[in-house]
Formats: structure tokens, sequence, C-alpha cells
């Protein structure tokens, strides 16, 4: 079917695109849902041959996916990895050490769900191996569907092919019902990506080329025309944002789509000449290798220049997918190579470079002001902000409150008052009192819009209500105050009077922790400052760099001050942690050599601690009083 190259060609152009810039192409990440129907479609279509005929072998087919997809992918894995030695600075090393492991041994997907803010967080842009999420996909459903498919065809003799549809109506169903509440799971997830591949496996199932399906040549124009249009439609329009909105249905728009273009493919409709073009053809050729290489080139060029050439960027991605192609792909899918040889020359490269990277502790030649960021310590694994968004209960981590120890102290509030919650925690042990967080991430307390699946006027009526039930001895309150200012309205001021008012009924003592100062960096990099000033030094004449901050913190607090202080309650007291950042007026973002950022307004454990020592040494004798 050489038009499928044309729609592969397609598929893997709009994902280069939209990786480039997302502006120019706001949906071109659904080339991946592509992918996956079409891979579905190919695989079911060998499968389900060979069960005809007789011939089926698991083993062989796994052979020949190892075939297709190791040489090349371990290559790619090598080479990032050599690259970094000289691009990154640990501990970004120790964390490439374990994106590497993921993607050699095929659990990217979920590697990356449990360490990142989610696919679309800003801590994404600098993974140079996060592509490979959608690798680990299909070769997970590579090693369960065909023996899955091969039970259903033999315990189902006639009616395994409306078991398969059944299990796609199911699959899908349960694509639906994650996304609604967990949209980065759904993203991510095999059982929540089945659905796709399945569907491609349902049309190879009913015979594409039989003359019972087949349409007149007329309507197979219109319907591949159309069908290409509305797909390009939605890598130009449907980006993520309205795919959220719509809790994953509008999903179905461009799957649907590839779904007819790929049965009008496979009558070489005339209408459809031109995915048959020769430079369209050889793109679909070579754009497993273009998929491979084109992030980590995007990636590692953002090291080199803030604003780097895309036209080189291309280049050079090309450069690197022909190569591939020709040199690795082709001759080890075709040759005469044993899969033991295929495993020992290509996979064990990556897993000694991956072993050799996990012990150089040392960096190269690194500025005084950047030695601080190295440490591992002060880098806060995102994967602790996760909560259910669904019920709020009075937790840290995953113990629950100690009830038989008094008294209570709790926090509320982001991701912010989060982040305090490890130096809380430290206290509670030492201190014996009791401990609980009601913090959320993006769940400010005067916020009541729905955001990533979370209602958050419901959110706070829920943690409100476990305050009063619950009558702390002292509850603080923390939040990213610039950003709840600057998108409540102008009702700010009056929502957050409002909240401190039913705190101060049912707390004995609330104490408002101000914002803490936060770095002057572009917003795409709010989420890697490490990689982000590494960056810079790299592209910097002189070997210089400034860690500054912006007002945007100060201008926060003083409103947040001024509510606390026209309320004129006595026990509502404003903290101002910027003892923790400023001394003599001077802002630094070390203290006693020790980074106190874990992104570009998020502190980490060093700094909360600092924050918490002081509030403790301020106001323990108000917990005392009450033992």
């Amino acid at each position: 079917m050489p038009q499928l190259d044309g729609l592969r060609a397609i598929a893997v152009i709009s994902v280069i695109v939209f990786h480039l810039n997302p502006s120019w192409l706001g949906g071109g990440y659904l080339g991946v849902d592509v992918f996956f129907i079409l891979s579905g479609f190919l695989i079911t279509k060998i499968l389900y041959g060979d069960l005809i005929k007789g011939t089926y072998s698991w083993n062989k087919f796994i052979t020949r996916r190892i075939r297709r997809l190791m040489p090349a992918l371990m290559t790619m894995i090598s080479a990032v990895i050599i690259s970094s030695l000289f691009l990154l600075v640990f501990p970004h090393r120790e964390q490439l050490v374990a994106q590497s492991t993921a993607a050699i041994f095929s659990y990217s997907n979920y590697f990356y769900y449990h360490t990142t803010a989610g696919y679309w967080g800003d801590d994404t842009g600098s993974i140079a191996l996060l592509h490979t999420w959608s690798l680990a996909v299909e070769e997970q459903f590579y090693l369960i569907y065909p023996l899955f498919l091969f039970i259903v065809f033999k315990v189902f003799p006639l009616a395994h092919k409306r078991v398969i549809v059944a299990l796609l109506l199911l699959a899908l169903t349960g694509y639906l019902y994650v996304y609604k509440s967990n949209p980065d799971l759904a993203f991510y997830s095999l059982h929540t990506r089945t659905w796709q591949l399945l569907l491609g496996g349902c049309l190879a199932l009913w015979n594409t080329n039989s003359s019972k399906y087949q349409i007149s040549v007329k309507a197979q124009g219109y319907l591949g025309l159309g069908s290409l249009f509305t797909l390009c439609c939605c890598f130009a329009f449907l980006d993520h944002k309205i795919t959220n909105n719509t809790d994953g249905w509008i999903t179905l728009m461009p799957c649907l789509s590839a779904i007819c273009l790929i049965w009008c493919c496979s009558y070489r409709s005339p209408a459809l000449k031109i995915l048959e073009l020769k430079p369209m053809a050889y793109i679909g050729k070579v754009s497993y290798s273009l998929y491979l290489w084109h992030w980590p080139v995007i990636v590692m060029a953002k090291f080199l220049s803030s604003e780097p050439n895309i036209l080189i960027i291309v280049l050079i991605t090309m450069i690197f997918a022909c190569s591939s192609y020709h040199f690795i792909e082709r001759p080890m899918r075709h040759g005469n190579l044993s899969i033991f040889k295929i495993s020992i020359r290509f996979l064990a490269l990556p897993c000694l470079l991956t072993l050799l990277m996990s012990q150089i502790k040392t960096n190269p030649v690194v500025p005084n002001e950047l030695k601080p960021m190295m440490n591992t310590d002060t880098i806060q694994n995102r994967k602790h902000w996760r909560c259910n968004k669904k019920k709020i209960e009075p937790i840290w981590g995953h113990k629950p409150c100690n009830m038989n120890i008094s008294p209570l102290v709790i926090i509320n509030g982001s991701s912010h008052a989060r982040v305090l919650c490890g130096a809380l925690n430290e206290y509670a042990q030492t201190h014996q009192y009791r401990f609980c967080s009601l913090s959320v991430a993006s769940g400010g307390i005067t916020q009541t819009s729905v955001k990533k699946g979370q209602n958050r006027a419901e959110t706070n009526k829920q943690r409100n209500q476990i305050i009063r039930d619950l009558r702390p001895d002292i509850l603080l309150v923390a939040g990213y105050w610039h950003s709840e200012s600057t998108s409540s309205g102008g009702k700010f001021e009056e929502k957050l009077k409002i909240a401190l008012r039913a705190y101060s009924k049912a707390a004995t003592w609330v104490i408002v922790v101000g914002q803490s100062p936060r770095l002057d960096v572009p917003k795409e990099s709010r989420h890697s400052i490490r990689k982000y000033y590494w960056s810079q030094y790299l592209q910097s004449d002189s070997g210089k760099i400034t860690i500054s901050a912006d007002d945007s913190a100060d201008k926060a607090n003083a409103l947040v001050r001024n509510v606390v202080e026209s309320l004129d309650l006595d026990n509502v007291i404003y903290e101002n942690p910027r003892h923790a950042f400023y001394s003599n007026s001077e802002f630094s973002a070390i203290n006693k050599g020790r980074f106190l950022y874990s992104d570009q307004h998020h502190i980490n454990d060093h700094s909360a601690r600092l924050i918490i020592k002081k509030i403790w040494a301020q106001h323990a004798d108000k917990l005392q009083r009450r033992k």
C-alpha cells in the first residue's frame, strides 16, 4: 500500500513541526495517534493473515519487531548519552540515567507519567528521550496483543471479530473515563491507548480489499480527500486545551479520519495520488528514524542556543535520520544477523554507556554560581505534588493524621503550601504534634475555576469543611499569590478576606505565609531552571551567569499583607519568607552553599526548612500552651 507511506509522512511532519513550535501546528502531536492506528492496522493484518494460513508464530513476530525497532532506537539512545557527557552536568546526567534505562527497557510512558508534571508540563521540554514514551506503548502492545489475538481466534473461531470490536469499545470507554479524571494517565498509558491500536486492528480484520466492502471510485475520492482535509484541520487546530475541554471526545475526529484514509489507501484511490509522490513516499519510509532523531536534536540545539536555527535543526535531523535508515534500520531489518547478535551489538552499547554515566559524578568546568545547583538534594521530585483531584483528605504523603496526638497543625493552599510539608512534617515528628496537609497542586484558596479536571471551587469547599471539623490549633495558609491575584478578575483581596475570616473562626491561630521570590527566567524555562542556567552558561561569551528574582512576589505579598492588616483579627498573622532569600537587601538563590529552588517559583526542602524554622521559633509557644 504505497499511499500509507504518504500518510506516515504527513503524521511525522506534523509531529516535527509541532515540536519545533507548537504555535505553528497546535494539533501536530496527534500525528502520534495516527501512528498508533497505522501500527494496529499493519500488525493485525500480518498476524491475522498468519492465523488464517496456519503459520502464526509469536517468536517470529517478536523477532521481526526487534529487527525493525531495536537497532535504530538503541543507536539514538547511545548518541544522546554521548552528547550529554559534553552538554549536561551532574545531576542532569543522573536524571538521564533513569530516562535512558526507561527507554531501553520500554517503560518510558509510565516513567514520565510518574516523574514529570505531565506531557504538557514545562519540565518536559528539555528531556531528550521524552518521545520514547510512544515507542514504549507500542512495544508493550506488541508483547501482549499477538498472544491475545491468537487466544481469541482459537477460543472464538466464529466470533473473534466481534470479540475484538467489543474489546475496542471497552478500551475506548476506559480511555474516556480515565481522561475525565486524569488526562496525564490517559495520555501515557497502554490501557488508554489500546483503543487506537485496536481501531486500526478492527479495520484490518474486515478484509479491506474485499469487494464486499468496496465503494465506487468517485465515492472513494470524496471520502479520501474529505478525510485528509479533516485530518489536516485537526493537526492545525486541535490543540491539547481543546482536547481537555472535551474530556478527550474530540480525539475521535482525527482517529476516524485516519481510519477512513487507511481504508481508501488500501484501494490506492486515484484521488490520493498525492500520497504516492516520491518525496512523500521517501519521508514515509524514513518516518521511524525521523521520529527517533528529531526531538533529541531539538533539545540539544536549545542547550547551545536560546534561538536555534530551524533550518539547521531540520537539516541535522534529516542527516541523522537518513543515515540511520540506510545504514542501520534497513540492513538490520533485512539482514541475516541473528537476534542474539543484534541484541549484543546494539543493546550492549547504551547499557554500558548508561552504567558509565551513572558513575560519573564530576562536572566539566562549572561557574561558581551554578555549583550549588548540582546537588541532587536540591531537586524536588514533582511527582510528590500530585494529588487526588476527586477527593481531598487530611493527609501528607501517604500517612493519615495521627488523631491521638495533640496539638494539631494544618497547612492549606496550592503547591506553594505543599513544598513546605517536608519541613513541617520534620518538626511534627520532633516536637510531637499532629500535622495534616490540605495542599493541592494548582489549588489556590481564592481560585474557583476548573483546571486540569479539578473543580477548585469544590476543592476549597471540601477543604474548608475539613478545617471546620478538625479545628486546628495553627492553620498555615500559603499560595502562589502572584498567580492568584492576577487570575481572580480583580476580586483577589475580597476572596482572600472571606477565606481568612472563615479560617479565623475555625482555627485558634491562622498564619498566612507570603510567596517566596520568583526567579527571573523565561516562562518556558520555569520548570527546568538548572538546564536553563547551564544553557545560558554554554551560550555566554563571558562565562558569567546572573541569578536574580523579579518583583512579582513583593507586589503580591504587599496585597496579602494589606488584607491581613485590614481584617484586624487578633488570631490572623502574616509571615514574609523574604529572610530566607535576602541579606542586606541583596537577593541570593544560594544559602550556605545550597541552592534554594526546585523551579522558577517553587522552593525546595532546604529553603522550606529556613522558612519553617523562623515561623516555629516565633509561634511554637502557641502550640505549647495548647498541650
